[in-house]
């Protein structure tokens, strides 16, 4: 039952009903063609930006998943991944010891979110998470008809923006924070004085900066890795420019 418990309880308990519904897709899609199944991935891509509820499209989305990961990397996700994949996909937090999968949880929702095309980003704690992670993942992103980018701390602007542009986006915390202040700080200088700090999401504001200026998107959606170093650990870590 999803109704009685803790509320962490009820929400893992309404992940799990989801399970049965994405076993039935991964059993139809398992019957389709590495060529087909990019075909369904890019129709569920139309619907997405179409305006159709990803809620209603979850268990299709993380049933292509589910095959797609068993083919390029040889690895299922199991039901309590799937399970705890609905937790993130809904804004929770979902608990995963080191080796039970957490990069191959996180794509289920990172897949999802990036079908409406607006980007995802995908926090970690450093440099060589965030590429490891792109490298192991990008099989499965692009085999399903999407395209990803990693930042690095040296990069230069124009392949930031290039990342950025990306369905998913992979890099540490401090790199997404320090991009989103640069941004800050050319709407600031264009003029000339200190933009707010609710600027980026009102509309219309003064102290906008033209779009192709910044190099980030407008947010859409985040999945933080190790949510517990970025937002207890480094929680006091000053990010300034």
């Amino acid at each position: 039952m999803a109704l009685v418990g803790l509320p962490w309880q009820r929400r893992l308990a309404h992940g799990a009903l989801k399970v049965p519904r994405i076993r039935q897709w991964e059993r139809e899609y398992d019957k389709l063609s590495d060529a087909d199944l990019k075909t369904t991935a890019l129709r569920l891509r139309g619907r997405a930006r179409g305006g159709e509820s990803l809620d209603k499209m979850l268990a299709e989305a993380f049933g292509l998943v589910c095959v797609q990961t068993r083919r390029v990397l040889a690895m299922r996700p199991f039901d309590v991944q799937l399970a705890a994949g609905v937790v993130m996909h809904q804004g929770g937090l979902a608990e995963l010891a080191t080796g039970e999968g957490k990069t191959l949880t996180a794509s289920l929702p990172v897949f999802l979110n990036a079908l409406e095309g607006k980007g995802v980003h995908v926090a970690t704690v450093n440099d060589y998470l965030a590429r490891r992670d792109a490298e192991w993942m990008q099989p499965i992103y692009q085999g399903l008809g999407l395209t990803i980018g990693v930042l690095q701390q040296q990069m230069g602007e124009q392949d930031r923006k290039q990342a950025y542009q990306c369905d998913v986006t992979y890099a540490t915390a401090s790199e997404f924070g320090f991009d989103f202040l640069r941004d800050r700080l050319k709407g600031a200088g264009a003029q000339g004085r200190e933009a707010p700090f609710w600027a980026p999401w009102v509309g219309g504001s003064v102290h906008s900066t033209p779009e192709d200026a910044n190099v980030q998107r407008p947010h859409h959606f985040a999945l933080v890795d190790e949510a517990d170093n970025i937002f207890i650990d480094e929680a006091l870590s000053l990010i300034h420019i």
